[in-house]
């Protein structure tokens, strides 16, 4: 199956896990189906309505089990966090280059393939951090007087950064601030952007 189609049914899957039928009080339920009797039907069509599959009665929605390379979890997150769906092949793209999808990652840290911790690998930029290893520049006033995500998000740590959701939401914001992937453009890294 392609990434595509994943994507598209771990969508749907989300979507229909919060749907929610609400039934009208007046409706009459009988034994048999009477289609053309306006504000009837069955009694199977009523047990079908009134169903709630298990998962989606509970109050705590499930964490991901993140993996080093795995971003399957990422679709229905990103669009919790105002992602759309045109922009999600190429966040997972980002995510896997900048931190390999482990969102407790920090810049120059290796990790296994369960995300834990391994090795520093490099200290110098140490500060960047999560899934899309967001630079200090953003967050830190120390840093930059002027670190949008702090004083329009009050993200103003590296600390929060390391949860997947917050990241997400501050990807997204710096994305619509620089109208574009231009922070996580590879040529930052090889002192090639113009």
């Amino acid at each position: 199956m392609s990434v595509l189609a994943r994507l598209a049914l771990t969508f749907l899957a989300t979507l229909m896990a919060s749907v929610t039928v609400i039934i009208p009080k007046n409706l009459e339920f009988t034994n048999e189906p009477k289609p053309n009797e306006p504000g009837q039907y069955s009694q199977q069509m009523h047990d079908l309505y009134l169903y709630v599959p298990p998962a989606t009665t509970t109050t705590t929605q499930p964490q991901p089990v993140f993996k080093h390379g795995d971003i399957s979890w990422l679709p229905a997150m990103a669009y919790k966090a105002g992602w759309r769906p045109e922009h999600i092949a190429k966040l997972g793209a980002v995510i896997l280059r900048e931190s390999g999808a482990c969102p407790y990652r920090w810049g120059g840290l290796g990790v296994d393939a369960n995300c834990n911790p391994t090795k520093q690998y490099e200290t110098n930029h140490m500060g960047d951090s999560g899934l899309g290893q967001i630079n200090t520049v953003w967050y830190s006033l120390e840093r930059n007087p002027t670190a949008p995500l702090c004083l329009k998000l009050k993200i103003c740590s590296q600390e929060p950064l390391f949860d997947a959701f917050t990241n997400l939401v501050a990807m997204k914001f710096i994305f619509d601030y620089s109208k574009g992937w231009g922070p996580w453009d590879i040529c930052h890294r090889t002192n090639t952007c113009k």
